[in-house]
């Protein structure tokens, strides 16, 4: 009996979770109103290749980041504080301490830049990545 309302209750959460997916996916492939200037076809054709231009560009910045201290952008590399040899000492020879330090070891992964190693990374779609974008003179794929 309680694995039957179970099997229910997993359908019901998946039709709910596709059903959400495929809204979404709707609401994404409206093409927005063209603006006011546009009043011919070759201005809409003109506002198009801006629209696709745009939405190219913020293609290739979704993901990616941009260090602060070098300039780099792309996908950052995700770093773990700690040394995996003394994990390793530790665990060999008391299993609390390696237990404690892998714990340590998990909680502490963060995003750094593959070059300089520094953690000052901002997202490149955001306003600060933007900034720094036209301020060293990068585009994605550069």
């Amino acid at each position: 009996m309680l694995s039957s309302i179970l099997t229910w209750v997993f359908i019901i959460a998946l039709a709910y979770y596709l059903w959400k997916r495929h809204k979404i996916k709707q609401k994404m492939a409206q093409p927005a109103a063209p603006p006011d200037w546009v009043k011919t076809p070759d201005d809409y054709g003109k506002w198009r290749e801006e629209v696709r231009a745009y939405e190219s560009y913020q293609r290739d910045l979704a993901g990616k980041s941009l260090c602060k201290t070098c300039g780099w952008m792309g996908k950052p590399r995700t770093e773990t504080k700690g040394h995996f040899a003394i994990e390793v000492v530790l665990w060999l020879c008391f299993i609390v301490p390696g237990l404690i330090y892998s714990l340590w070891r998990l909680g502490s992964n963060y995003d750094a830049c593959p070059l300089c190693k520094s953690t000052l990374l901002v997202p490149a779609s955001s306003p600060a990545g933007r900034k720094l974008l036209d301020e060293y003179g990068q585009r994605p794929g550069r």
